[in-house]
């Protein structure tokens, strides 16, 4: 049987990249000069980035607690369709106090996996959009990994492999 994949053979190689003539140098330089820029600049921009993205999605959390709290109706759609007024005061401590503690990088990935089932449960209750589906991906990217080096966590985590005597134990309560 044959294999539906062909290997290119090396003439074919060489006479595909000859089909960009004079600019294949000019394109091959390009390429190496933005991977050495994008690898010796990305330690420098990626702090400042995810402090960025973590300020996007905590005030976007914080914007629909304050609507919540002032009884806006299309703010208590998720409460009234998740079980009513009881679940909107859990909403407001997930949303306001969860974008408060998102916002300056603290217990990030345990607040993010609360928002990610907050996001998940508008996703599925509520008029699907690509704003739940884009804060979702970036939830569990914190819950994942955390917050970057900009954030109290990182202080924190600092502090516990410092001299500061107890200090590792009592960041472990």
């Amino acid at each position: 049987p044959s294999c539906p994949i062909r290997i290119m053979s090396r003439t074919a190689r060489t006479e595909t990249l000859n089909r960009f003539g004079p600019w294949r140098s000019a394109l091959t330089g390009t390429l190496r000069l933005h991977a050495t820029f994008s690898r010796a600049l990305a330690p420098a921009f990626w702090p400042a980035a995810d402090l960025l993205l973590r300020f996007w999605v905590a005030q976007g959390f914080l914007m629909s607690g304050a609507h919540r709290l002032m009884g806006a109706a299309d703010a208590t759609m998720l409460a009234g369709s998740l079980g009513g007024p009881g679940v909107a005061g859990w909403l407001n401590v997930i949303e306001i106090g969860g974008g408060a503690l998102l916002l300056v990088g603290l217990l990030t990935r345990t607040v993010a996996a609360a928002m990610l089932a907050l996001v998940i449960a508008g996703q599925l209750t509520q008029h699907p959009s690509d704003r739940y589906l884009l804060m979702g991906v970036l939830l569990a990217w914190y819950v994942g990994v955390g917050a970057g080096a900009l954030s109290v966590d990182a202080l924190l985590a600092g502090l516990a492999r410092s001299a500061v005597p107890f200090a590792a134990g009592l960041l472990r309560l």
